[in-house]
C-alpha cells in the first residue's frame, strides 16, 4: 500500500510522438553497467480493448501496442510504428486480419505468441486463447465459469510463464462479498486447475512461477478493512491500511507445487517479518523472486529452490528489478527519499538525482534490453530513456514516446 512510485498501465488515449535520440552518447554511470537483462518469463497481461497500451518486445528495443482493437509495433530506436498486418489492402476490421484482437479485454505477448483474455458480456465466463504472432485463428486454452448464483466473475490479474497461464479471479457471491481463486492453465495439456480458493476476507496474489512451482501471496484478515471513501486524504487511508494489516492481518508467501497442488510457506508476516511489495510485476525476474523480510531483501529461485540474502536498508520503502539489478527507494526520518541500484552479488550504489520531491523522477513501466519506458517527472505521457542514461542520471536525454490526450 505504500506507493512511492507506481508502474502504471494507463488505459488512456495516447498519441505517438517522434523519438529523436539527441543528447550526449550514452555511457554507464558509476557502479551501474547496463546488462541488457529483461525478464522473459512471468509476463503480466495488460488491457487491450481501450485506448493505447504497450507490451514489451524482449528480443529487441521496441514495444507492441494495442490500440482500438488492433496490434502494432513501435520501434524505440527510429520512433516509427506499423500495424502488424502484411496484407495489402486489408481493412483491419475482422478475423482475417492478423492484427485484429477480436474484442479481447487483456493480452500478453510471450515467445512469439499472442495470448488474449475475454470476459463474456454477462460477466459469467473468462476465456483465454492464443495465436502465433502475425497469424490468424485463435485457439482456446481454457474457460472459467462462475459458480451458480454468482453475481459476476472477473479477472484480478493474469500472467504467462513457461507457457502456462495463471489467473487470479474474483467472484462476487450472494452475500455481496468477493471471493478470490487462483487458476492455472497447463500450456501443454490444456488442463484447467483451481490451485487455491479463498474465502471471504482472504486475498490471493500471484507473484510468479517456474515450470514447476508457483509463488503466491495469501492474505488473511480478521475484521473489516478500512474503506477509501471514509477518508478525505489518501495518505490517511494508507496509514489506516498499514495499521489494519499489522493488527488484523497475516500475510504468507506460499510456494505451490504445480504437480501435487501442495504448498509450503516460504515466509509470513508474524514469524519472519514478511512485508508485501507495492507492485508485484517488478519483483520477478524470470524465475527469480525478490521479497522483503523486515528491512532486508532476499531472492528465491523458483526453479532451483535457492534462497539468497541480498541487502539490508534501514529505511526501505520500495524495491524492484531493473536491468537485472535491484532498485531500492529509502525514506529517512525527515521524509527525504533516496534511490539505490544493487547488482546481484554487489553493493548498493546511490543513483544521484533519481528522486523528485515525493517520487522517483523516472518510473519504469516497460523494459527492453537497452531502454526503460515509463512516467517522467509527473508529465502526461510515456517517455523513454536509455538504461545507460538512467543509471548516469542524464535526464536531459529523456524523450517522449506517447502523449496523453
Amino acid at each position: 500500500m505504500k506507493k512511492i512510485y507506481v508502474l502504471l498501465l494507463v488505459v488512456l488515449c495516447l498519441t505517438f510522438a517522434g523519438c529523436g535520440s539527441g543528447g550526449q552518447e550514452p555511457a554507464p554511470g558509476p557502479g551501474a553497467e547496463v546488462s541488457g537483462a529483461v525478464s522473459r518469463e512471468n509476463l503480466q497481461f495488460a488491457p487491450a480493448g481501450m485506448g493505447k497500451n504497450f507490451f514489451g518486445d524482449f528480443q529487441a528495443d521496441g514495444l507492441y501496442c494495442s490500440s482500438n482493437g488492433l496490434l502494432s509495433y513501435y520501434d524505440l530506436e527510429s520512433g516509427s510504428s506499423a500495424i502488424l498486418c502484411p496484407q495489402a489492402g486489408c481493412s483491419h476490421s475482422g478475423e482475417s486480419c492478423p492484427a485484429y484482437l477480436d474484442g479481447a479485454q487483456e493480452m500478453a505477448i510471450y515467445q512469439g505468441t499472442v495470448y488474449t483474455m475475454t470476459e463474456s458480456e454477462d460477466m459469467q465466463t473468462l476465456t483465454v486463447a492464443r495465436c502465433p504472432l502475425g497469424q490468424t485463428g485463435r485457439t482456446e486454452m481454457g474457460r472459467i465459469t462462475a459458480s451458480e448464483g454468482a453475481a459476476y466473475l472477473s479477472s484480478n490479474s493474469a500472467s504467462v510463464s513457461h507457457g502456462n497461464i495463471f489467473l487470479t479471479v474474483a467472484e462476487r457471491d450472494d452475500e455481496n462479498q468477493d471471493r478470490y481463486a487462483l487458476w492455472w492453465i497447463n500450456g501443454e495439456t490444456g488442463e484447467l486447475t483451481k490451485l487455491e480458493a479463498g474465502r471471504s476476507g482472504e486475498y490471493i496474489v500471484f507473484c510468479g512461477a517456474s515450470a514447476d512451482v508457483a509463488a503466491v501471496k495469501f492474505d488473511t484478515y480478521s475484521g473489516q478493512p478500512p474503506k477509501e471513501e471514509d477518508y478525505e486524504e489518501y495518505e490517511d487511508y494508507i496509514a489506516a491500511w498499514d495499521a489494519f494489516e499489522k493488527a488484523h492481518g497475516l500475510q504468507e508467501l506460499r510456494l505451490y507445487d504445480l504437480h501435487s497442488g501442495d504448498y509450503t510457506v516460504l515466509a509470513d508476516s508474524l514469524a519472519d517479518g514478511y512485508i508485501s511489495p507495492t507492485e508485484y510485476g517488478g519483483c520477478i525476474q524470470d524465475d527469480l523472486l525478490l521479497y522483503q523480510l523486515n528491512k532486508s531483501l532476499w531472492t528465491y529461485d523458483l526453479a532451483t529452490g535457492e534462497n539468497t540474502y541480498r541487502l539490508t536498508q534501514a529505511d526501505l520503502v520500495n524495491y524492484s528489478f531493473e536491468d537485472g539489478k535491484i532498485l531500492t527507494i529509502t525514506r529517512d526520518a525527515n521524509k527525504v527519499l533516496d534511490c539505490y541500484i544493487t547488482p546481484l552479488g554487489g553493493e548498493p550504489a546511490e543513483l544521484a538525482g533519481a528522486m523528485g520531491e515525493d517520487c522517483i523522477r523516472f518510473g519504469s513501466a516497460y523494459e527492453t534490453p537497452q531502454y526503460f519506458v515509463g512516467l517522467f517527472d509527473g508529465q502526461r505521457g510515456y517517455y523513454k530513456i536509455s538504461k545507460a542514461d538512467f543509471f548516469a542520471g542524464r535526464y536531459d536525454n529523456v524523450t517522449l514516446v506517447a502523449a496523453w490526450d
